[in-house]
């Protein structure tokens, strides 16, 4: 039971709203980060493309490996009439395909989708669908004021976005997580899966940005103490590879990681804003 008195302004009201949200029964939320696309195999940051052929290949195999986690968590709580778990997913191409391969029959019975256009991935604003080279070479300031401050840098145009501005427009979406009862997967990119990771393990803010994303599903099962924290790869396909100024993708040759890192850090020494 939680008793509110005397909480005023806006700060207040929304830690009551998580406060009343949070409970302690069993579930599992499970973080899908989102396949390849058409134009992750361009290198070409956002935009709405389907996925790309290894990218189905992914969504497929980690279609399997959630069912299979899913028949393993029901039997070790000893459930049999359980729901299937719920897919949230966002509002583009790459969502959709994922969530509908997620939500096929199995065992008589459809996983019910919802598609959150907030759960879409950072939008780059005029900046989207450009290459990494193509940005830092039209655009170097921009590219740079990225380097310096992933936390607080906002994509120009409209649209852009900041991690802030994202983690802002999730608020609501913890809020569900933390009042769901069954079991929930999350269909998202790279991004918002920073920002929902962030929230369950506590990360400081100044390290969200930065934190590595592995393609493949992240398992969090409640317990008594909060949420066990577990890393399962896909074995086929290939997940997003999706990174703009100062992320380090999966997908970069060692010498392109390196010399985002060093550029990052650079960056960060001399400060420069837009």
């Amino acid at each position: 039971k939680l008793l509110v008195n005397n909480c005023y302004g806006h700060v207040a009201g929304r830690l009551v709203s998580l406060l009343h949200s949070i409970h302690l029964g069993p579930r599992t939320v499970w973080i899908a980060v989102a396949g390849e696309t058409v134009n992750d195999q361009k290198h070409v940051l956002g935009g709405d493309t389907p996925l790309s052929f290894a990218g189905q290949e992914y969504a497929i195999e980690m279609c399997k490996l959630i069912n299979e986690r899913e028949t393993l968590s029901r039997s070790a709580a000893g459930v049999t009439t359980a729901h299937r778990a719920m897919v949230l997913a966002g509002t583009l191409k790459r969502y959709d395909m994922m969530a509908e391969e997620l939500s096929k029959e199995a065992g008589g019975r459809k996983r019910k989708v919802l598609h959150i256009q907030r759960l879409n991935e950072l939008c780059a604003g005029s900046l989207d669908s450009l290459s990494y080279d193509q940005m830092k070479a039209k655009y170097p300031n921009e590219f740079k004021a990225r380097l310096a401050d992933k936390l607080h840098y906002r994509y120009p145009g409209v649209g852009g976005e900041s991690y802030t501005d994202v983690i802002m427009r999730l608020q609501e979406t913890v809020l569900l997580l933390e009042q769901l009862r069954n079991d929930v997967i999350v269909v998202c990119d790279r991004a918002v899966c920073r920002v929902l990771i962030g929230y369950f393990h506590g990360t400081d803010l100044p390290e969200l940005p930065y934190m590595e994303v592995k393609g493949g599903v992240i398992e969090f099962k409640r317990n008594h103490s909060g949420f066990a924290v577990t890393h399962l790869p896909v074995a086929a396909g290939r997940a997003t590879c999706s990174a703009g100024p100062g992320t380090i993708a999966e997908s970069q040759s060692e010498e392109m990681k390196n010399l985002s890192l060093e550029e990052s850090q650079e960056a960060r020494r001399v400060t420069i804003w837009c």
